[in-house]
């Protein structure tokens, strides 16, 4: 378009145009008189480390995300338990165990959003339990299976206190087992 009128030329077109590339949540394309075009680009971002067959990043809306260089993402939430994966890039992964995470994630986000900064990894290998693993405390917590807002209000409560180290179990309605402590210290 270099030396023409924007005579013609469509922001709507081009911004669809831009979209189809996957990697691109939001785009805006604007004209700036007299004589440019501005093209504003969001792109996708991951939210946690999915290990699988190999690490990638996993976003909130389930994309899955290539990972080059792995250096920086220690402060991320670790998801295991998946299965493998080999698809596409950039695209929501729709299994029964994405669509576990996806529910648990929606939970959590609802009832206790901290939780999701206190833990380090969440595991969901077993069907019919998640397991989380908290960052500083120690803590190995198994949570079961749905309906998660229970056992999240349960542990809310918990947290005010501070989280004892050793294991809790909450896959029984309405109650916490656990093993408080460290395993130098029970034996």
């Amino acid at each position: 378009l270099k030396g023409q009128p924007f005579s013609g030329f469509s922001t709507k077109r081009a911004a669809e145009e831009v979209l189809e590339d996957p990697r691109i949540e939001k785009v805006a394309v604007r004209f700036a008189f007299p004589n440019q075009l501005v093209v504003w680009v969001k792109e996708k971002k991951f939210d946690y480390l999915l290990v699988s067959n190999e690490l990638f990043g996993l976003s909130e809306k389930m994309e899955i995300f290539p990972l080059g260089d792995t250096s920086g993402f220690g402060d991320r939430l670790v998801i295991s338990g998946c299965g493998s994966f080999s698809g596409w890039y950039y695209r929501p992964v729709k299994s029964p165990a994405f669509g576990r995470v996806s529910n648990f994630l929606s939970a959590v986000r609802k009832h206790f959003p901290e939780f999701l900064e206190r833990a380090s990894q969440l595991d969901f290998e077993d069907p019919y339990n998640v397991r989380a693993y908290l960052q500083n405390a120690g803590t190995e917590i198994n949570l079961g299976a749905a309906p998660f807002e229970p056992k999240l209000l349960l542990l809310k409560q918990m947290a005010a206190s501070g989280f004892p180290a050793g294991n809790l179990d909450l896959r029984q309605k309405n109650a916490i087992f656990g093993f408080v402590g460290t395993a130098e210290e029970n034996k």
